[in-house]
């Protein structure tokens, strides 16, 4: 499997540098307007009928997830110069996506390979590229998409059991929640049609409560937060009866019923937000009316919950119990305290069943919550971060670092937090913590005009990747500066950045370097990038062969199906477990034809498709604000121009 990231690596370099800066120009902006004015129009153009092309090209896929994504995001792209035609293939693609719920319907929802096929499924994806243009569509979308499976589990959920009546077998507990994946799904796909009710309220608040209302006859998700939050912000009486309408319907509610957890939850957080000791209801200076729950409903609310946590538990389930009690206790205490003595006993009770197995691992989870405690509150001085590393789980100590060394360097507070860190527990955490802040010395010397002082400390930093990050950025600050002197340090600085690269990279971290490079050439020197890319083209094409053919014998693996990489799922993984450079401009813009050629070189037409899609997103997406196909995570460099 390692080998396999390797070979995706070499795909997403070209996936991340087809995304980069286009070099700018010495020219005036007033003698060259015009000139600028006719290029962008026929840039665009060009990328219009790149969009319509990969359209009609998703037709020769064999997978309907990758004909539906590919076709959608064709139409994103098309929906501001021909929204007609944009909600044309909006439908299409809808269409392909009941094909693929045909065949994933075929497989037993408890297998986790199923389950995995579920969340790498591009419905979701497509549904919001929608939803920016029209909600509406995007929820009769939704509605027409849901696989039959899904929508009578939805309707199960939500129907209550009648009086007498024996439940049913239940579906194998996959999940330490004690839900199978059928109901989590269930649960996923409730929290998304109100997620696209809500995004309606910025343009019809009363049209989206309408909406919210026909889906809340299913249940209630978190998205309720967002949607009272917008509404209060247009029209606070309607927020505040929906609101009510919210709570009704939770007290409705058999919380008895693990399927319900998320409303027990729920509730719990609408008692902290909008109780009377939150911060949120004590608006007394403010106009509008305070969204707020009246005190019979906040006790009633209180009463329920505090009813369900001192149920009897089982073994399966008391972990979960015992957490739901201490994070809902400090607020139940202030509005039932009459019941607090009652809660702290059952609380009690439930840690003294724990088996051994479980206090060790109730321990271990303990600590982590702790330490994104600490983590997450605002008032954790960055000095506390740094001194209490040695206290702060593993998993969360680099960013407990990043978050000290932001905060100290935003008060210019650098060598201080240099010293802090000396003392911090030796390790890979406080190695890249050290090459983070000579990262933050760079900054500040750059900002200043040292640039001298600059190269120095980037010749200190202790990891390559670090010193060619910090090159590049350095040198797209002198080539920015526009004078003949500045882009010739600039191009300098750029080939010694090259000259700590292999042009035949053996590992991921190797290509990661390769791609800042080739990054930053992008905006110097096209020709450059275009030469450090160009040679992976061959090499590629074996390899994404090679990859497909291990990928047959592999069940475990979700990269490709059927011979075919899964557009949304494999690479886009992969892309966020590299953290490879973000897209923020295009190399095409520099030469579209020339990385169009360059994509046509690619044999696979899923990858070649892939790759015109990117082209085209990389012109528009400032137009559309577009979703690109996602490889834009991670804390790679950064390059403006």
């Amino acid at each position: 499997m390692k080998n396999l990231c390797f070979i995706y690596s070499l795909i997403l370099l070209f996936l991340c540098v087809t995304a980069i800066p286009a070099q700018t120009t010495t020219e005036s902006p007033t003698a060259a307007q015009d000139e600028k004015e006719k290029a962008r129009l026929e840039l665009e153009k060009k990328a219009f009928a790149l969009a319509e092309r990969v359209a009609a090209d998703a037709a020769t896929l064999k997978l309907p997830e990758n004909r539906a994504f590919l076709i959608a995001s064709a139409a994103d792209l098309l929906w501001e110069q021909d929204a007609k035609r944009a909600r044309s293939l909006f439908q299409s693609a809808a269409t392909e996506l009941v094909a693929a719920n045909v065949e994933a319907d075929k497989d037993d929802p408890n297998d986790p390979y199923a389950q995995e096929s579920f969340y790498n499924s591009p419905r979701r994806t497509i549904l919001q590229m929608a939803a920016r243009h029209d909600p509406e569509l995007a929820l009769e979308m939704l509605i027409q998409t849901r696989s039959p499976k899904l929508a009578a589990e939805m309707q199960k959920t939500a129907a209550p059991a009648a009086a007498g009546q024996t439940a049913e077998k239940e579906a194998p507990k996959l999940f330490g929640n004690g839900l199978s994946n059928l109901q989590m799904q269930a649960q996923q796909e409730l929290q998304l049609e109100q997620s696209l009710a809500t995004q309606a309220a910025a343009n019809d608040p009363k049209r989206a409560v309408k909406l919210f209302r026909e889906s809340m006859a299913k249940g209630v998700t978190y998205e309720v937060l967002n949607l009272v939050d917008k509404l209060h912000q247009k029209d606070a009486e309607l927020a505040n009866t929906l609101l009510a309408e919210v709570t009704g319907k939770l007290l409705e509610s058999d919380f008895s019923k693990q399927t319900s957890r998320q409303e027990r939850l729920l509730s719990g957080q609408l008692l902290r937000q909008f109780g009377q000791q939150s911060a949120a209801v004590k608006e007394a200076d403010s106009k509008k009316q305070p969204l707020k729950l009246d005190d019979k409903i906040q006790r009633d609310l209180a009463n329920k919950i505090a009813d369900n946590l001192v149920r009897p538990t089982d073994s399966a389930t008391s972990l979960s119990s015992y957490y739901e009690l201490s994070s809902i206790l400090p607020v139940l205490e202030k509005v039932i305290p009459e019941r607090a003595a009652q809660l702290k006993q059952k609380q009690a009770e439930i840690k003294k069943s724990f088996s051994t197995e479980i206090k060790k691992s109730f321990s271990a989870e303990i600590t982590l919550y702790s330490g994104y405690e600490s983590l997450n509150d605002p008032n954790t001085p960055p000095e506390k971060l740094i001194a209490d590393a040695a206290q702060i789980p593993v998993p969360i100590r680099s960013e407990a670092y990043r978050r000290a060394i932001d905060k100290m360097a935003a008060k210019g507070e650098i060598e201080p937090a240099k010293q802090l860190l000396k003392d911090a527990p030796v390790g890979k955490e406080r190695d890249e913590a050290l090459s983070y802040l000579d990262s933050k010395f760079v900054e500040k010397a750059v900002k200043d005009g040292k640039f001298d002082e600059a190269r120095k400390i980037i010749a200190t930093i202790g990891t390559k990747n670090a010193q060619i990050e910090q090159l590049v950025k350095l040198a797209v600050v002198f080539y920015d500066k526009g004078d003949k002197e500045s882009r010739a340090t600039a191009l300098k600085i750029m080939d010694e950045a090259r000259g700590m690269v292999d042009s035949t990279p053996q590992n991921e971290e190797e290509m990661q370097n390769l791609a800042q490079v080739i990054g930053g050439y992008a905006v110097i020197d096209s020709n450059q990038a275009f030469g450090l890319l160009a040679p992976f083209v061959d090499q590629t094409n074996e390899l994404i062969q090679a990859a497909a053919l291990i990928a047959k014998y592999q069940k475990q693996q979700f990269i490709f199906r059927d011979g075919e990489i899964m557009m949304t799922a494999g690479l886009e993984q992969v892309g966020g477990s590299l953290h490879f450079i973000k897209q923020i401009g295009l190399l095409a813009a520099a030469d579209f034809e020339r990385t169009r050629d360059l994509a046509d070189k690619f044999q696979r037409s899923d990858i070649r498709i892939l790759l015109n899609l990117i082209i085209a997103q990389s012109i528009l997406q400032k137009k559309t604000n577009g979703n690109s196909v996602g490889f834009t995570g991670g804390s790679g460099i950064s390059i403006t121009n």
